[in-house]
């Protein structure tokens, strides 16, 4: 299906900021991974992903990417900016690693929550569009 097409039937159901939201969540459980299996190694800098500055520029991102101007008076479209912003976190531990495991487990379980959260409502968005599709 071409981008154009998808934006438009996509753009308003929320679609795009769950596929977002999916691959954060992904991409930050990959991250917590890591850092469980190098907590002990000596010098390991622990990093997350600063959902915070995520979610302002999700929130900025009103326009659909790819909208064209045809003529003057329409409004100009910003394309979307996807940072994956990673920043380095933690206190150093006396072996000189930054993961402290009793903290690492919460965040993973909690990332993945989110994610079945965020799976479970794109889920749900699509049952909603192939119902209207069927007509029924």
């Amino acid at each position: 299906m071409p981008k154009a097409l998808q934006q438009i039937l996509f753009s308003h159901t929320g679609i795009p900021r769950l596929e977002r939201v999916l691959n954060l969540s992904a991409r930050r459980q990959k991250l917590l991974a890591t850092h469980v299996a190098n907590a002990e190694t000596p010098g390991y800098q622990r990093q997350d992903i600063d959902l915070e500055s995520e979610r302002k520029a999700a929130v900025a991102q009103n326009v659909p990417a790819g909208v064209k101007t045809t003529r003057p008076e329409h409004l100009q479209s910003q394309p979307p900016v996807h940072t994956d912003q990673v920043v380095a976190s933690g206190a150093t531990t006396a072996a000189g690693a930054s993961v402290q495991l009793d903290q690492e487990m919460p965040k993973a379980a909690e990332n993945q929550l989110q994610f079945n959260i965020a799976a479970r409502l794109t889920s749900q968005k699509f049952d909603g569009l192939r119902l209207a599709i069927r007509g029924r």
